[in-house]
């Protein structure tokens, strides 16, 4: 048990880039968390989150260490109209997938998960050369709630608007007959 142990300890010490001594108390969480995964096949950070042993922006960090993707703070990001317009929300929210900014080089897009097969779905469905970065999955789903959802209100504000315009446009037959029989002042 205890070369078991080590080894799951390198192999955690390695994602967590840290030689800290791990208490018993973790190793016990560490090996609940194991066995509870089985063969599942949940990813191990998932359950370390699940568990509340990690959150999800550390998760985050050994991630983009361990992926070779950098990492982004949405947070502190701002998705452009433009970048926002290329995505659709539902494509967004299946592919956990925040468009930040275009440019000529491509479509700069924060990702919860950079799978092998997300790139690609992003690229298919924007026609353009996609840049990933890595954002925890709380930040991308507050964020993906809070750029479409405002999207959505505008649109549906300018629709709104357009409609009582057209009715204003368009004088029913009281109107035309108090207009035509109004005094000229």
């Amino acid at each position: 048990l205890e070369k078991s142990r080590q080894g799951i300890f390198g192999r955690i010490s390695q994602m967590f880039a840290t030689d800290d001594p791990v208490s018993e108390e973790l190793w016990d969480e560490l090996e609940e968390a194991l066995i509870q995964r089985g063969p599942s096949g949940q990813r191990l950070g998932g359950l370390l989150v699940e568990l509340g042993l990690l959150d999800d922006r550390e998760l985050t960090k050994v991630l983009s260490r361990q992926l070779g993707v950098p990492l982004a703070d949405l947070r502190h990001m701002s998705p452009e109209p433009a970048a926002l317009a290329m995505l659709p929300e539902g494509l967004a929210r299946s592919l956990s997938a925040v468009p930040i900014r275009h440019s000529g080089t491509g479509l700069e897009v924060v990702v919860a998960d950079a799978g092998p097969d997300v790139r690609a779905a992003l690229e298919r469905a924007t026609g353009a050369r996609v840049s990933l970065l890595l954002g925890s999955a709380s930040d991308v789903q507050r964020t993906i709630d809070a750029v479409y959802r405002s999207v959505v209100d505008i649109e549906s504000e300018i629709a709104a608007f357009q409609a009582t315009e057209t009715s204003r446009a368009v004088a029913t037959p009281l109107q035309k007959a108090v207009e035509e029989e109004a005094p000229v002042v």
